[in-house]
């Protein structure tokens, strides 16, 4: 199993290696150093403001509102 993480100023990474013999054991996490994850992945993050239109606001209010789909809580 992998995960990177990206931020605007952040790379991170965490692999985890799966034995299958003789039996399936999950090895420690092993942390990536920054400089073998690749900088393409800064690429991925949206760049630039966005504004989200009356339409799209209706249908996250319907999701994530107080009485939505998936309401927000504090946690």
């Amino acid at each position: 199993m992998i995960a990177i993480g990206v931020s605007h100023r952040e790379r991170m990474g965490v692999i985890r290696r799966i034995r299958r013999t003789p039996g399936l054991l999950f090895m420690p996490p092993e942390w990536l150093p920054r400089s073998v994850i690749d900088a393409t992945y800064f690429s991925l993050l949206p760049s630039g403001e966005s504004t989200v239109t009356p339409e799209e606001e209706d249908v996250l209010r319907a999701i994530f509102g107080e009485n939505g789909e998936l309401p927000a809580r504090p946690s």
